[in-house]
């Protein structure tokens, strides 16, 4: 009970601290909503906490020092963590949004509900009369005339978020995000208390916390990079014990990362191959195998799920919702992405963490903590920047983008890269003093922290919210057009379907020459088009029907203007009306 006071009185105090760096926050999870608007409420709980803790002791001041020795480091990962996981339920984008998400929620619908096979019953109603691809909304691909479509993403991911839906309902799905993004800051504390103690397990566990594009992902809609950072992360800490059961877990944890991301796959090797390497030296033979073969069953059924899938959905266990390898990869991105990718960690981490790759193989050795960990610290710590590189490497040939926050791709290797960052500035001040060994090291992870969180607002980390925008116009479509409304969209054509039920079309794939007749064989079949276009896709959608259609104009008032996200939506019926004088009214929604 002493310890448990001291816990809560530490969760007293970081919430404290949240309080006053948000200036307040709400949010809801599982339907209960969570307010905490002034930090004199957990301050007080703090301290009352903080008392107990003192008189439990009964004036033994002794056991309160082994409390603080014993609880400190891991109190501090577990507040780092909490604050993580709630900055992600407040900040958040909690919301099917965009492609990414939508074909990700939607998918865990169906994992959910006990399917693996998807249906668009519009392509069936309309088939020969309409093209197909004009009902498959962002995410999927349609394959033949018959209805069915198939996800772009992977399962892994949705699978999980399946489980939560299964479990908690609908709104859990978002859940998943923010707690994996929990799993990853313990995870990673505890790669750096098992490789150099805990003040380094403190230290790269804030760091991550404090990453930009970590938070970036913590906080946008929900995507598959903070899950599969969690996965490795875990299959890398579990790979430093000498348990066959151990290594049963850390492969069942690459299996979900692979899973969750099957280009990822060779990475599986490394830990492998180096736990194999050590205990061939220095273990015994049915040691050995058992550890062997517990590793690689749980990696099998990841790599087996994953070809089964793609065998089923793509028509060859190499074929993904990206298409082929050849249409993936291309040599040509080799020399863009091996600039920008190291440029971009650089500029968003600092180029310490650089260093620390070429650094920390020689000088983990210095940590007194590196005995910690049955195999040999300087080992780990190569095949960890062996691992760095590798997700580097898989990358390279990919396509190349140009923006900074597509270093999300290197966030697996964020685990270990930050475990080896913290590594090399505690080993690199073992030489100063005792006191300065403390307050250097300190200073330098504060400033890095400090750095991560102002470059995270410099670059709009913490601005996901306005993702909300998705299920605020899919949100009208629910309460304002008819059942049988047929959305014309592009953006919004997986989220209106996923909040609304109404029928969603592809703007962007219609034929120009056949917009007219698309939405005449719609009207014709019952369905009243509408047209939902965001600011952006204003131009393009002019530009693409100009010379083919009237409407291209959107030259006549909308029947919704939201003016939060300044999307419109269009009757086309309207436009006649308009023309001859008879404006139709706009509803504006703030």
């Amino acid at each position: 009970m002493r310890r448990l006071f001291l816990i809560i009185a530490w969760t007293g105090l970081l919430w404290t601290g949240l309080v006053l760096a948000t200036d307040g926050f709400t949010f809801s999870i599982a339907g209960v909503r969570v307010s905490s608007q002034r930090p004199l409420n957990p301050a007080l709980f703090a301290l009352m906490a903080s008392a107990a803790w003192v008189l439990s002791a009964r004036g033994q001041h002794r056991l309160l020092a082994d409390d603080l020795r014993e609880l400190a480091a891991p109190g501090l990962a577990l507040g780092i963590a909490g604050v993580v996981i709630t900055v992600g339920f407040m900040q958040g984008a909690l919301v099917a949004g965009g492609s990414d998400a939508y074909g990700y929620v939607s998918q865990a619908e169906a994992w959910a509900t006990g399917k693996i096979r998807f249906d668009e019953p519009l392509i069936r109603e309309f088939a020969g009369r309409v093209d197909r691809d004009v009902f498959v909304p962002l995410g999927y691909h349609g394959i033949g005339e018959a209805g069915a479509v198939v996800p772009m993403y992977p399962p892994g991911f949705p699978m999980v978020m399946g489980v939560f839906q299964r479990v908690a309902g609908r709104e859990a799905v978002f859940y998943v995000v923010p707690l994996l993004a929990g799993v990853a800051i313990l995870t990673t504390y505890i790669m750096g208390l098992r490789v150099a103690g805990k003040a380094v397990g403190v230290a790269a566990a804030a760091l991550l916390a404090a990453s930009p594009s970590f938070l970036f992902q913590t906080t946008a809609a929900p995507m598959s990079d903070v899950p599969v950072t969690a996965w490795w992360a875990l299959a890398l800490a579990l790979g430093l014990s000498s348990h066959p059961g151990a290594a049963l877990l850390s492969g069942l944890a690459a299996s979900l990362a692979i899973v969750t991301r099957p280009n990822l796959a060779p990475l599986a090797l490394i830990p492998f191959v180096t736990m194999t390497w050590e205990r061939f030296r220095h273990g015994s033979g049915p040691r050995r195998i058992g550890w062997m073969a517990a590793y690689v069953a749980g990696v099998v059924p990841g790599c087996v799920a994953v070809g089964t899938l793609n065998a089923m959905w793509y028509g060859s266990p190499f074929i993904s919702g990206y298409g082929s390898l050849s249409s993936i990869y291309d040599w040509r991105n080799v020399v863009p992405n091996l600039v920008r990718y190291p440029v971009w960690v650089a500029q968003s981490e600092t180029p310490l963490v650089l260093l620390a790759c070429v650094a920390a193989p020689w000088l983990v050795t210095r940590s007194p903590h590196s005995s910690r960990i049955g195999l040999r610290a300087p080992l780990v710590a190569m095949s960890w920047v062996a691992f760095i590189i590798a997700v580097l490497v898989l990358y390279l040939p990919y396509e190349a983008f140009n923006a900074w926050w597509f270093v999300r791709f290197m966030l697996p290797a964020f685990p270990p890269l930050l475990v080896l960052t913290a590594v090399s500035v505690v080993a690199l001040c073992e030489p100063l003093s005792p006191w300065l060994r403390i307050v250097v090291p300190t200073a330098i992870f504060a400033v890095m922290v400090w750095y991560g969180l102002d470059y995270a607002r410099d670059h709009d980390v913490f601005l996901a919210r306005r993702e909300q925008k998705y299920a605020a116009a899919a949100d009208y479509v629910a309460r304002r057009l008819p059942p049988k409304a047929a959305v014309l969209s592009m953006m919004h054509s997986g989220s209106v379907r996923y909040y609304s039920g109404r029928a969603t079309i592809r703007f962007d794939l219609i034929p120009p020459a056949a917009l007219d007749t698309t939405l005449a064989t719609l009207a014709d079949a019952g369905y009243r088009p509408f047209i939902l276009v965001e600011p952006f896709e204003v131009p393009q959608f002019q530009k693409r029907y100009t010379g083919f259609s009237a409407l291209a104009r959107l030259d006549w008032p909308p029947i919704a203007h939201l003016q939060a996200s300044n999307i419109k939506i269009y009757d086309p019926a309207d436009r006649p009306a308009f023309l001859a004088g008879r404006p139709p009214l706009t509803e504006i929604v703030p």
